[in-house]
């Protein structure tokens, strides 16, 4: 006798994520699913397999940190042993904007229309399996009153239930019926969203869920018992294919606070996609520092054919004396031996302000490598240059870096950043804030990156710079140690956007092999172009440009859609039960959920 265990996959790999790791495929929602391989899946349409069956169970309020503890505490031993047998994460999500508050019709939105996009949510998943096949078939229990009013007309029938267990005995009883069960069931549970308003969701704000809610969970864990037994149990269970999905709607808690969205307890649930036939998969929060940050940079030299990118209007970007500013940008030499900083007493500027000369007085202000350190200029009212040189030296190791100089009129100092970190501060009287010898706000040279004209240069170096910021402002010690690393801004938007008067990211692919860093501030389209920079200089070829992706502390990316994706979403759900029962999605829906491929595995004896 022999014994083999194989794993059917049913969808060809659209998306492969190295996420903590860990390697998940995924069928993306704005993928045609003719494209998919589908192996057991029916196709849209067909009527091979007639009896695949969708029973969802929708737990109101249960966040995935206290459904884990349940577990853990075996206080929900069925859901345990479920486990074994399905794909599921304690860290999904039911909403990844930051920016709002998610409770329970929010959770339910994004379930029942698969988008969290208010815009989109006109039509509910139980109408669009109507319009695709007028046949088919859809029910709702329900224990709240709100749930029920908001879907149960969409639904070809509809229970309102006083409680949960009143809905998990009108399921049972539907199951149990000779009568063929409907293609799409949904039966809403609420016991626990109302332990959690009554005696709150967790103990003081940590992590430990409360005593009541724990129970409550324990409660709903022997009703989903009850509610699989009686699906197991029907005369045509054996003819029929069935998934059954349990999720949560919010976490139960209403307040998004956290650094990013896997840590804030409104939107984190759990969900679990469950079959007898699967395999076990455990889906995890993504690590936040294995984002990539993906850069399309020009170099402002290589190997001493330098490039300069200047603002094409030098009148703009003057520093009011009167007023406080921030500069920040960051910086890269990709240094490889041969090729590095070759001359210890030579300079390179990076970025500036200001005329020609590194060591000599000069009008304006200036950044720039000199020896191996990082060097800041400024002219003084003696007709003297002012120097600070930076204590640490951050610039040869190959990994990108961010400079900050916070000019602060009211307290009279210049705050120096590495890497978010505190460089010391200068004094008023140790470093003229006014930028001009001659006591004027003004520059007659424009804002520029790279070497500039007259400038003292070793000429064997290799560098880039990236997201260089102007605020209108004197940025907080706090916010920088927070942001320093952040990139596209312009999507983040934060709390000083509107203090952002100058913005050039110069690392973005559509920016890729042009002569110009682009001014993508709110304030560009105005200024009709003077704000962005040409490059002069080596720029056109391709050895003047270099292409790569980092795993670097100083650079925080937007995440991509994959990091969200790595855990089941309320919106999955939608998009996971047309593809089982066979129904096509259009684009047109702009659903956001994606489809997992699930392993099966099965058992032959010989």
């Amino acid at each position: 006798m022999k014994t083999s265990i194989y794993t059917w996959i049913f969808a060809r790999i659209l998306n492969v994520l190295a996420i903590g790791g860990m390697m998940l495929m995924m069928a993306s929602c704005n993928d045609e699913m003719y494209q998919v391989e589908r192996g057991p899946y029916p196709e849209p349409g067909s009527t091979a397999i007639a009896q695949d069956k969708v029973l969802w169970v929708i737990v109101d309020a249960a966040g995935g940190l206290a459904v884990q503890q349940a577990i853990n505490n075996s206080q929900a031993r069925n859901l345990r042993r479920m486990l074994s047998q399905s794909i599921y994460t304690f860290d999904g999500l039911a909403n990844r904007d930051e920016s709002i508050v998610v409770n329970d019709t929010i959770g339910w939105q994004a379930i029942m229309t698969g988008t969290t996009d208010t815009a989109n949510q006109d039509t509910t998943l139980l109408q669009r399996m109507k319009l695709a096949d007028a046949d088919s078939r859809s029910a709702i229990w329900a224990a709240s009153e709100i749930f029920y009013n908001l879907y149960a007309a969409d639904a070809d029938v509809a229970y309102q239930a006083s409680s949960d267990s009143e809905a998990v005995s009108l399921l049972v009883s539907a199951l149990a019926s000779d009568d063929e069960f409907p293609d799409l069931g949904i039966i809403e549970l609420n016991l626990v969203e109302q332990a959690g308003r009554s005696a709150g969701f967790y103990e003081d704000d940590s992590e430990n869920a409360t005593d009541e809610v724990l129970s409550a969970i324990s409660t709903v864990d022997s009703q989903i018992a009850t509610i699989i037994a009686a699906l197991q149990s029907r005369d045509s269970y054996d003819k029929e294919n069935w998934v059954v999905m349990i999720t949560s709607n919010y976490g139960g808690i209403q307040s998004n606070e956290g650094s990013n969205v896997y840590e804030m307890k409104d939107r984190n649930i759990f969900s679990m996609i469950w079959s007898e036939d699967f395999a076990a998969e455990l889906l995890s929060e993504p690590s936040q520092s294995d984002l990539y940050y993906d850069y399309y940079v020009p170099l402002f030299s290589n190997n001493g054919l330098n490039s300069t990118a200047s603002v094409r209007n030098a009148d703009l970007f003057n520093i009011d004396p009167d007023s406080s500013y921030t500069v920040q940008f960051m910086f890269r030499e990709f240094y490889t031996s041969g090729n590095g900083f070759g001359n210890a007493s030579g300079a390179h500027t990076m970025v500036s302000k200001a005329d020609g000369g590194a060591n000599s007085w000069s009008q304006g202000w200036k950044v720039l490598w000199q020896s191996n350190s990082v060097r800041i200029y400024c002219s003084a009212l003696n007709n003297s240059s002012r120097r600070v040189t930076l204590s640490s030296g951050v610039r040869r190791d190959n990994d990108w870096h961010v400079l900050t100089l916070v000019f602060d009129r009211e307290k009279a100092h210049l705050y120096t950043y590495q890497d978010g970190v505190s460089d010391g501060r200068q004094d008023d009287s140790e470093l003229n804030l006014r930028f001009d010898s001659r006591g004027e706000p003004t520059s007659d040279n424009p804002l520029s990156i790279g070497m500039i004209a007259n400038s003292i240069t070793s000429g064997n170096t290799r560098f880039s710079i990236t997201n260089l910021q102007i605020y209108n402002v004197a940025l907080p010690e706090d916010f920088i140690v927070d942001n320093y690393s952040q990139t596209h801004l312009e999507e983040v938007q934060n709390e000083y956007w509107d203090n952002l008067i100058g913005y050039w990211p110069a690392d973005r692919e559509e920016d890729l092999y042009f002569g110009t860093v682009y001014d993508y501030s709110q304030y560009a389209e105005e200024r009709d172009g003077k704000s962005d920079m040409d490059i002069t200089g080596e720029w056109s070829s391709s050895s003047s440009w270099t292409i790569g992706s980092s795993l670097s502390d100083n650079a925080t990316p937007l995440a991509e859609d994959s990091y969200y994706q790595s855990v089941i979403n309320t919106v999955d759900l939608a998009y996971q039960t047309f593809l089982w029962l066979g129904v096509s999605v259009s684009d047109s829906w702009s659903w956001e959920g994606i489809a997992r491929t699930l392993p099966y595995e099965t058992l032959d004896t010989d």
